[in-house]
Order: structure tokens, then sequence, then C-alpha cells
């Protein structure tokens, strides 16, 4: 499997085109300008397994060890590993096609006997969760502590996937982050994208 790209759109964009998102950005900061969701970036990332290693790009560099973290698994039917950070990593996270120097890269220690898929893209949200299950049989969390529950999601376009939270039901609620992670012969399997998902819009 190829390396990857991670793209993280927001209010703070940092060197990408939101018209272009895909063109010379890697990754940038996420939230939705439309929401009043506290501002979620510093606690949701990337994290994959590469075989070797379970580790975490995200935009926060003050993250301690042994925080706790909880992995979520987008694909049918979702669910969450809880994860524990390893402390930052000597050597960048392989989910962007280049080193991306605008994240910080952790080392993840996943609980034993849990088992991480293998170079699968997986939503990282510092914290212990414990998401419940709606009615559809998906994940969902107060991540911003205000009594809305927030709800996880993954698409397939032709070039990656993207990742996305939302506050209330995917699709239908609003937008509060948003991920991609690029594999040039995307072969994961997963929903088509609409063109919020790949625009975060």
């Amino acid at each position: 499997m190829k390396p990857f790209t991670v793209l993280l759109f927001g209010v703070f964009v940092l060197g990408c085109s939101r018209n272009n998102p895909r063109t010379s950005c890697t990754m940038s900061t996420s939230t939705s300008q439309t929401t009043s969701t506290p501002v979620l970036t510093p606690r949701i990332g990337i994290a994959v397994n590469t075989g070797a290693r379970t580790c975490l790009a995200i935009h926060n560099n003050n993250l301690a060890p042994d925080s706790d973290l909880t992995l979520v698994v987008t694909a049918t039917p979702q669910s969450f590993i809880a994860a524990k950070l390893g402390g930052v990593s000597q050597s960048a996270c392989p989910i962007t096609k280049d080193v991306d120097s605008t994240v910080t890269n952790y080392d993840v220690r996943v609980s034993q006997g849990s088992a991480v898929p293998k170079l699968v893209p997986l939503i990282a949200v510092v914290g212990n969760l414990s998401p419940t299950t709606d009615a559809s049989g998906n994940l969902q969390a107060d991540l911003a502590q205000d009594g809305k529950m927030e709800t996880f999601r993954s698409c397939s376009s032709n070039d990656g996937v993207n990742l996305t939270v939302w506050s209330t039901k995917p699709l239908d609620g609003i937008l509060v982050w948003h991920g991609f992670y690029y594999e040039a012969s995307n072969t994961a399997p997963g929903p088509p994208c609409t063109p919020k998902e790949v625009t975060a819009q």
C-alpha cells in the first residue's frame, strides 16, 4: 500500500486553497465556521497501524504521555479501541505523502488483546470516550460536552478516504472536523463521498 496524505480543513487554513483542497497542502487545522461547537481540532487527529507500530498525527504539541486516546474505526459496523499516548514519536507517522511539519507525531499504545486494522485510517480522539451506539448502529459521543452527540463517518473518493466528525447526524448535521487520507489508487471500501464531505464545506 502506498504512503498516505492527510488533509484537514478548517477555520485556520495553513497554506491550501479551499477551492482545491488537494493542491500543495497536506494538513491544516479543522473545524466548521458555522458551528458553535468549541474548537475540537486539538483533540482529533488521524492514527494508523503500520504493522510495526501505531502512531498519531495531530495539531497539538502539548499532549502528555499516558493520555487516554480513543481510536474510532469508521467502517461498518463502527467500533472503538481504547489506547494511550506513548509520547512524541522520533519519526513521522506515515500518514502523509511528505513529512508534514505542521503536526506533532505521537506513538500510540493499544490495550493488550485489541486489534487495530492495519493501514486503515482511524479517527483518533483524545480522551476516554466510551461511545454509545445510535439507532443506526453508528458510534456517537458528546465530544464538546454540550449535550449534543457527535458522530463519525468515512467515505471513499477517487484518491483516498475522507474522515469526518459531525454534530448530530452525519451529512444532516454540522461538520465539525474533516480529515483526508490520501491513496492514489484508493481501494478502501465505503460509501461514495458527497460534495460536502470532499470540500469540507
